[in-house]
């Protein structure tokens, strides 16, 4: 749960996939007292996730250097 996601969200649609993932709901609304935008995102686990995940942190950080 966050304010804006839609970047984010734009980023994991193409992993969520990899993971096995569907976006079932988006719901944005506001905190009462703060007025701060929210969003839940619902997915579904419509598949079993593939073998290569969950990876080590060797992999991980050679992925993102």
């Amino acid at each position: 749960m966050k304010g804006k996601c839609d970047e984010e969200l734009n980023k994991f649609s193409s992993k969520s996939s990899n993971l096995g993932l569907v976006l079932v709901n988006k719901e944005e609304f506001l905190l009462p007292f703060e007025e701060s935008s929210r969003t839940l995102l619902d997915y579904q686990k419509l598949s079993k996730t593939k073998e290569k995940y969950p990876r080590r942190i060797e992999i991980i950080r050679k992925d993102y250097s």
